[in-house]
């Protein structure tokens, strides 16, 4: 991935100077692991480590990350991935609670066949708690076709874990997450990054306001984001809840029992009713 840093020449040739010179893809600042952190302690959510060294050169690195997660009581909210069940011991002898097993750096040549199976079945023997998930690559160049077109893909759902998968074009991400598969996105779609959508914005909410959005194919985090941003703010579609600080949507059903007939039967239906209805047609909650 030299390229993606702006360099000609491989990363062996690259001064630590250099590299945090870089920016990725000519916008994204390189950072030590004590800046990641210091900036990951002021955020939400969690993050994936994913560890390019092999062996001791791997162990080093996840002893890193443990020993500043832990000093920062961030522990929690770190997953590292698993590469072979050897990374998998190194994890687990550190402490760390969280892992994604990922198929594509030992398995490149068969991802999907018997030997990365195996792997995934003997770490959770050793500690089913601690896969958080597995890790597959969308498709590479010893593989037949792209993992979600092929039913080799269906004996990783027999694990009950989330399947994430790595390396997708981001035009299929839809129909990922349509499967109720797990993805690690570049973007929302090309010329719509993670930094266009506000942190406030909840494509779930943008959903329950606007239900006619999900005929249309519109279902999921990507299409749902991507249409907000595209055309439903500038359609004045309203995406969030505008509810009373004391509404109760549990109240707000039982004291309107019409609303059960007309589908209203969870908490974002009923907020989306208030909102959109409830509110102008004076109903209690």
């Amino acid at each position: 991935f030299e390229e993606r840093y702006g360099f000609e020449k491989p990363f062996s040739e690259i001064t630590t100077e250099e590299f945090r010179a870089a920016k990725y893809r000519e916008h994204l600042t390189t950072l030590t692991l004590e800046d990641f952190f210091e900036l990951f302690a002021r955020v939400q959510g969690h993050v994936v480590f994913d560890i390019k060294d092999m062996d001791a050169d791997y162990d080093e690195i996840a002893r890193a990350i443990k020993q500043i997660a832990s000093t920062l009581e961030l522990t929690d909210r770190v997953i590292v991935q698993a590469y072979c069940k050897r990374d998998f011991e190194t994890l687990s002898q550190l402490g760390l609670p969280r892992t994604i097993l990922a198929v594509w750096k030992y398995y490149y040549l068969d991802p999907l066949g018997l030997e990365p199976r195996k792997f995934i079945a003997e770490c959770l023997s050793i500690n089913e708690h601690m896969v958080y998930g597995i890790s597959l690559p969308y498709y590479n160049h010893h593989m037949p076709a792209p993992c979600i077109d092929t039913d080799d893909l269906l004996p990783f759902y027999a694990y009950f874990k989330r399947i994430f998968i790595h390396g997708a074009p981001q035009d299929r991400y839809p129909e990922i997450l349509r499967r109720n598969l797990g993805l690690f996105a570049d973007g929302f779609k090309k010329g719509i990054q993670f930094r266009d959508v506000g942190g406030q914005f909840g494509w779930r909410r943008y959903l329950f306001m606007n239900p006619a959005l999900v005929s249309e194919g519109i279902d999921n985090q990507i299409s749902a984001t991507c249409h907000y941003i595209e055309w439903g703010r500038n359609e004045g579609r309203r995406a969030d809840y505008e509810l009373p600080p004391d509404f109760s949507p549990t109240g707000y059903m039982d004291k309107n029992q019409d609303l059960r007939l007309a589908g209203v039967s969870g908490p974002d239906t009923a907020k989306s009713h208030w909102t959109r209805f409830g509110k102008s047609e004076s109903r209690v909650y």
